[in-house]
C-alpha cells in the first residue's frame, strides 16, 4: 500500500522524505505509513533508482536522479532519506556474465554510497565502505569485541585494531566464564533497546546510555537497536544493529520522528 505516490495536485511538488528500501521490507513500509500521517513520503526500490533513465551527480556539486516514474531526486526536493538499502544487484545486468555483474555491482555500490553521502546527515544510517545502510560489524563476534562483550575482549581488540571498547561498560575480564569441557553455557537474559537519535525505546542508566550514544557516533550512526545482556554487573551491550526489524507501533513512530527531526534540523541550518 505505501509505495503509491503523489500524482500531482496540491502536495505533488513538496519536499518529501525518501524512503530506499525493497518493497519486502516492512519495517520501511510501516515507517512510511507512519510518516504519511504527517508528511510526504515517498518509497522507492534499490531497482527503481538503479535503472533510473537519468543520473546526474557530482561529488562535490548538484545531483540529480529522475525515475522512470517521473519523481526528481535532488537536494532540493528530499528532505531525508531513510536509507534501507541491503544489496546492489542492478537488474539491466542479470543477463551478463559473472565478472561484468560483479564489476557493474561494484561501480553502482560506489555511486550510490557517494549519492547517499552527499546528503550528510539527512540520510538515517549514512551509508558505509562495507555496507550501504550504515556501518555494521562482519559478525556478532567482531560486534562483540567492538562492545568488550567477551572474554579480554579489550586486549583482543587493540590486537586486531578495532580500538578500545567503550568507556562505562563493564571490565569482561572480570566476569567468569564457565563453558569448559563437559560444561554447558548459561543462557544468558537478553533485552533489545531501540536508539533514534538521543532517544532509547526503553530507560538506560546513565552510563550505558552515553556509552552507546557514543558507539554510535564511532560508527557514524543515528539509529540502531542495541541488544543488551544481563551480567554480574549489569545490562551490558553485544550487538548493535543498524537494520533492526521493527513491529513495535510505539518505535515505528519513535523511527518517523527521528527522520522528520533530522529533516527539520537540516532545513533550519541551511
Amino acid at each position: 500500500m505505501c509505495p503509491a505516490r503523489a500524482q500531482g495536485g496540491e502536495g505533488a511538488e513538496a519536499p518529501f522524505l525518501l524512503i530506499l528500501a525493497e518493497t519486502e521490507d516492512l519495517t520501511a513500509l510501516r515507517v512510511c505509513a507512519a510518516l504519511r500521517r504527517a508528511v510526504r513520503a515517498e518509497f522507492v526500490t534499490p531497482e527503481e533508482l538503479f535503472m533510473a533513465p537519468h543520473w546526474s551527480h557530482d561529488p562535490l556539486g548538484e545531483s540529480q536522479v529522475e525515475l522512470a516514474s517521473g519523481l526528481l531526486l535532488t537536494g532540493a526536493t528530499v528532505r531525508g532519506i531513510f536509507n534501507r538499502v541491503r544489496r546492489v544487484a542492478p537488474l539491466q545486468f542479470a543477463g551478463a556474465t559473472a565478472a561484468d555483474q560483479r564489476y557493474a555491482g561494484e561501480e553502482l555500490f560506489a555511486l550510490l554510497v557517494s549519492w547517499l553521502t552527499s546528503f550528510g546527515s539527512r540520510c538515517v544510517n549514512r551509508p558505509h565502505p562495507g555496507s550501504i545502510a550504515g556501518f555494521a560489524a562482519r559478525s556478532a563476534a567482531e560486534d562483540r569485541l567492538r562492545l568488550g562483550a567477551d572474554l579480554h575482549a579489550a586486549s583482543r581488540a587493540r590486537h586486531l585494531g578495532l580500538g578500545a571498547p567503550p568507556c562505562g561498560f563493564p571490565d569482561p575480564a572480570l566476569q567468569v566464564m564457565p563453558g569448559g569441557p563437559g560444561q554447558k553455557l548459561p543462557v544468558a537474559t537478553q533485552r533489545r533497546v531501540l536508539i533514534a537519535g538521543e532517544t532509547a525505546s526503553h530507560e538506560l542508566p546513565g552510563p550505558l546510555r552515553q556509552s552507546l550514544l557514543a558507539e554510535m557516533f564511532r560508527r557514524g550512526l543515528t539509529l540502531a537497536e542495541a541488544t543488551l545482556e544481563e551480567t554480574a554487573e549489569g545490562w551490558q551491550p553485544v550487538l548493535l544493529n543498524p537494520f533492526p526489524e521493527i513491529t513495535d507501533a510505539a518505535e515505528v513512530a519513535l523511527i518517523a520522528a527521528h527522520l522528520v527531526a533530522t529533516s527539520e534540523h537540516e532545513r533550519g541550518a541551511a
